[in-house]
């Protein structure tokens, strides 16, 4: 064994131990900055995905209401288009169904008095008819059997 022997540290500068010190707060402000970036990246996509929603679902709730006044009898219902995109061409195709309906409507009433004039002529004909043998200006069926034999 050695009796005096001695031990010397190993001999490191100054400047390169304050450096892993350095690198550690370099790492830790790194990591506080990220946490921030991702918090604030978050809150933006999150207010964007609102703004994307509003924008694309509000055309599509005004279309559900304009469907309901349609189906409430209310043909003349028509929705301006502002856009270019699918939904206008939906809108598009709304506004045509619209006016089909519109048209089928007033061709079927106009039908429906059409036949109804028809049917009534006819039938306003032979009750004045049978008024007119009722009261005797018309000889009724009697008088032409009468007249047969």
């Amino acid at each position: 064994m050695i009796q005096n022997a001695t031990y010397s540290l190993i001999w490191m500068p100054e400047l390169l131990a304050n450096h892993g010190k350095k690198q550690d707060r370099l790492k830790e402000q790194l990591n506080n900055d990220f946490t921030l970036t991702l918090i604030a990246l978050s809150l933006v996509a999150i207010c964007l995905s609102w703004v994307g929603a509003w924008y694309f679902l509000r055309p599509l709730k005004v279309l559900k209401t304009n469907f309901t006044q349609l189906e409430q009898g209310q043909l003349d219902t028509r929705m301006t288009i502002e856009r270019h995109d699918e939904v206008g061409e939906i809108i598009h195709s709304f506004n045509h169904l619209a006016t089909w309906l519109q048209d089928m409507n007033r061709q079927y009433k106009q039908m429906s008095s059409d036949l109804a004039h028809e049917i009534r002529t006819p039938l306003t004909g032979m009750q004045s008819r049978i008024e007119a043998m009722q009261d005797g200006i018309v000889p009724g069926l009697s008088h032409i059997n009468q007249l047969k034999s």
